[in-house]
């Protein structure tokens, strides 16, 4: 769309990966940094956020995961920040990230939150 997307908002379940107010977004962009990739994305920092809680997931699912301690280990993540958003799931709560955000498209094409 060009410069005709200028000013659409939308809304994202992730902070902008440029909104260095947040833990999470320095910490991304930082690893971003250190593994040579320098663009930085909506999808590169949700993929990032999803990695983290499945990290945790796996932590708490203990030494030997199986299916059902990894499900049980993601179960008992409540208010679990890392660092701006935080995620909170539960027995049969699937959906752990409540964060939501307004972007509006910039000249550039960057999102500006």
């Amino acid at each position: 769309m060009g410069g005709h997307a200028r000013g659409i908002g939308v809304a994202t379940v992730v902070p902008s990966p440029f909104a260095t107010k947040y833990e999470f977004v320095r910490r991304y962009q930082a690893d971003m940094l250190a593994s040579g990739f320098k663009e930085f994305s909506l999808p590169s920092l949700e993929g990032y956020l999803d990695a983290a809680v499945l990290a945790e997931g796996l932590r708490r699912a203990g030494p030997s995961p199986t299916r059902a301690s990894v499900i049980a280990g993601l179960e008992r993540i409540e208010s679990y920040d890392l660092g701006g958003v935080k995620i909170n799931f539960g027995h049969g709560n699937r959906e752990g990230n409540q964060f939501v955000d307004v972007a509006v498209i910039g000249a550039d094409g960057r999102l500006i939150s």
